[in-house]
């Protein structure tokens, strides 16, 4: 899917050492896995403009043209494959 290259690219392009990162990496977990889940707080405090807009494609994934469960599934384990999903909250934690 196209949004989960955007989202990888964007990721990967913040780095791991900027809290945005884990909250994308978050909220492209719980798009991908209602087992996951993400602070709105989180998401209006934390990140900018574009970023924003970013995690509301991911919330409404399923509006996306090339959506795919086989996409989520390789979306959710790139991210464990890339430690993004170690401190990720689970949606019952929230």
């Amino acid at each position: 899917m196209k949004l989960f290259e955007e989202t990888k690219r964007t990721i990967l392009f913040l780095g791991n050492y900027c809290k945005a990162t884990n909250t994308i990496g978050h909220a492209a977990a719980s798009a991908c896995s209602q087992l996951y889940g993400v602070s709105a707080l989180r998401i209006s405090a934390g990140l900018d403009y574009q970023n924003k807009q970013l995690v509301q494609r991911l919330m409404n994934i399923t509006d996306e043209p090339d959506f795919s469960n086989d996409a989520q599934y390789e979306m959710l384990n790139w991210l464990e494959d890339n430690g993004y999903l170690v401190h990720a909250p689970k949606a019952n934690e929230l």
